[in-house]
């Protein structure tokens, strides 16, 4: 999509002026930190003190969730989504009583606070809503019986409030739609068709057009409900939560794996569906590096962890999971990089409801960041969440400042003389296409406080130049060492021992015995010690060693005159960082 500059008298170039200018002007824009956005499932009462709402809240980077405040939807809000740059929240809601749903749309302010901004009548029910684009919502028509479909409504936010909203086009989608997902590449989108006596089940594609209307690309057909969906980061895969199984006595602890090609086709993974342990997969989402998916199951209130594996998307469960609360209790579940967002939503268990926060391990573990975090409301539904992006930091010229010469050059972009091309690109900061005092407003606040990049070191070894705030929530385990540092700044990886392949046990401690050890792992150096280790004994060095590559070495230990017991194989790097296999190698004595 093309730029435009949209142009406002400037009084000076000064750096107080331009704050001035902007402390005077209404808050416009994204949230300058993550946040994580809430909806109350209630009817208004104002006679109970009852109101349905969305709450917002910000979070830093050590996980600490501040609640902003509660705004004020209509009767019974049903999903929410927040559009890809972060500006506006679409509401939905759901009643028995009307034939048309208020669809609303908030405007989210830089301190995640909300201001409505417009609303237009859609069809009942909008049980879901998910962005197209940063200016075309689109919305679920879902009822039991007769034909359901997906909404698109094109967003002119300067237009007068009774206007801003416009439909634009309308798709069948099958029988019984309640969920949607958006392609990343924002090419594709994908509806579930679950009918309740199982006469429909499907996945229905359909491909984004220029204009941002909607045209059908295909169908896959299942044997059991496909219910919420999530979409790997990278756009390569589609899962699905199985819900019950058909109402026949199907199996009520699947879920669905899809692969998607360039064409935005979803394909059924040959080994789908995956078998999850809990009770009605209900709720899907994936960690930030692809590597986790979590499944809220509506049957128990368990949220379970199941790693992904990079050639084919087979689900591993990993034995790992949390309980939320009991039969219905999950509201919804949201993954921001590796931190877990869940909500209970009725109570059923004895605890409050409200929001709840996790840390997720490589491993697929789960811990809880501080307890349940109180949303101001009853019935804690529906989730979303924002992370600021990377471009959004103020640095136009790109020389890794934010300073008087970005002052300068955002200065020339709006009055329409750019110092360089990409620095048009570099100054919409706000990602509407368009450079204009909403963007002026972001960049004063990045110059008072500059957010730079620096190394953020992931256990793995990979490193990536980003914010402070995507380290954060980006991997599990990663450093962010500073502004302005570099990759080669990272310490090496940790040692890590995956299998050890040693003699069968027990083994005699006879003069003269020897065992030979394998291990295979990850991150060895060339000068890796290895001895065998047991508590109140001297270790014991192998007799010799050999090292192959950074992932695999061989040993012979001698054992002979070894006192008895559990001896554990610790392996360390020069750097002293180092790891211990948990199983014992057992010696015993055979003198």
């Amino acid at each position: 999509m093309p730029f435009s500059v949209r142009f406002r008298r400037l009084t000076c170039i000064s750096t107080v002026s331009l704050a001035c200018t902007v402390a005077s002007t209404a808050a416009l824009g994204q949230s300058v930190l993550p946040a994580v956005f809430v909806c109350h499932n209630i009817a208004t009462n104002p006679n109970f003190n009852n109101y349905a709402a969305v709450s917002s809240f910000t979070i830093d980077v050590s996980g600490n969730v501040t609640y902003v405040g509660n705004y004020f939807t209509n009767d019974n809000p049903q999903a929410i989504a927040v559009s890809p740059n972060g500006r506006f929240l679409a509401v939905t809601h759901g009643t028995a009583s009307s034939t048309f749903e208020d669809l609303l749309v908030f405007r989210v302010e830089p301190d995640a606070s909300l201001t409505m901004w417009a609303v237009f009548s859609t069809p009942n029910s909008p049980l879901d809503v998910e962005w197209i684009s940063n200016d075309v919502v689109a919305a679920t028509e879902t009822r039991d019986g007769g034909v359901n479909r997906i909404h698109a409504y094109r967003l002119v936010e300067n237009n007068p409030v009774a206007t801003r909203l416009s439909l634009i086009d309308s798709e069948e989608t099958g029988v019984f739609t309640a969920y949607i997902a958006r392609h990343p590449s924002g090419d594709f989108l994908y509806v579930s068709d679950s009918a309740l006596g199982g006469a429909s089940l499907k996945v229905r594609a359909f491909t984004v057009n220029t204009d941002d209307t909607l045209t059908f690309l295909s169908d896959t057909n299942l044997t059991s409900y496909p219910l919420d969906l999530a979409i790997s980061n990278d756009g390569t895969k589609l899962y699905s939560a199985g819900g019950i199984g058909l109402l026949s006595g199907g199996d009520p602890h699947r879920i669905h794996g899809f692969d998607i090609a360039a064409d935005g086709i979803p394909v059924v993974m040959g080994t789908s569906p995956f078998h999850s342990s809990g009770q009605s997969p209900a709720h899907v989402a994936i960690t930030g590096n692809d590597r986790i998916l979590l499944a809220g199951h509506g049957g128990d209130g368990d949220v379970h962890s199941f790693l992904i594996s990079d050639e084919d998307g087979f689900l591993t469960e990993t034995g790992f999971e949390i309980s939320v609360g009991g039969q219905g209790d999950i509201g919804a579940i949201a993954a921001l990089g590796s931190t877990l967002f869940a909500t209970r939503r009725y109570s059923s268990t004895g605890n409050p409801s409200g929001l709840l926060q996790y840390r997720v391990g490589a491993d697929g573990s789960f811990e809880q960041v501080g307890g349940v975090i109180d949303t101001h409301g009853t019935a804690s539904d529906a989730i979303d969440v924002w992370l600021p992006t990377a471009v959004a930091q103020g640095d136009i010229n790109d020389d890794g400042n934010v300073d008087e010469l970005d002052v300068a050059a955002l200065v020339a972009v709006l009055l329409g003389m750019p110092q360089a091309p990409e620095h048009v690109a570099r100054s919409d900061f706000n990602g509407d296409s368009a450079v204009d005092g909403r963007d002026l407003e972001l960049f004063v606040g990045y110059f008072l406080n500059p957010v730079s990049d620096g190394a953020c070191c992931n256990p793995d070894g990979a490193c990536e130049i980003i914010t402070q705030a995507e380290c954060a929530f980006g991997g599990p385990g990663a450093t962010w060492l500073g502004p302005n540092t570099l990759c080669e700044n990272c310490p090496d990886p940790a040692p890590v021992i995956n299998q050890v392949f040693s003699p069968p046990e027990p083994t005699c401690n006879t003069p003269g015995q020897t065992i030979f050890i394998s291990v295979q792992g990850d991150h060895f150096s060339p000068q890796v010690e290895v001895v065998l280790r047991q508590a109140g004994q001297p270790d014991v060095a192998p007799l010799f060693i050999n090292v192959f590559g950074d992932d695999f070495l061989d040993a012979e230990f001698p054992v002979g005159g070894m006192a008895p017991g559990d001896w554990f194989l610790f392996l360390s790097n020069p750097d002293g960082q180092s790891d211990t296999w948990p199983t014992p190698i057992v010696i015993i004595d055979c003198n």
